[in-house]
């Protein structure tokens, strides 16, 4: 109970920092929502000239969590 009740806080945790960021990530999403519309989202890396780039099939905006 005590490692469930320490992820919980971490999931909110990370959850309040990822909201102040991503206007369309809302704070009532639970988890099963937060992980289908943030952590699973299909990529392909695509090599260019002389770098790898993630190409992430969306079109939601995630540049903004690396600010």
């Amino acid at each position: 109970m005590i490692l469930t009740a320490i992820i919980a806080n971490f999931y909110c945790y990370i959850f309040d920092l990822y909201t102040k960021h991503i206007p369309w990530l809302m704070a009532t999403y639970r988890i099963k929502s937060f992980i289908f519309r943030l952590i699973s989202v299909s990529a392909k890396w695509i090599r260019t000239s002389l770098q790898n780039i993630l190409k992430l099939n969306t079109d939601k905006n995630y540049k903004l969590l690396l600010e």
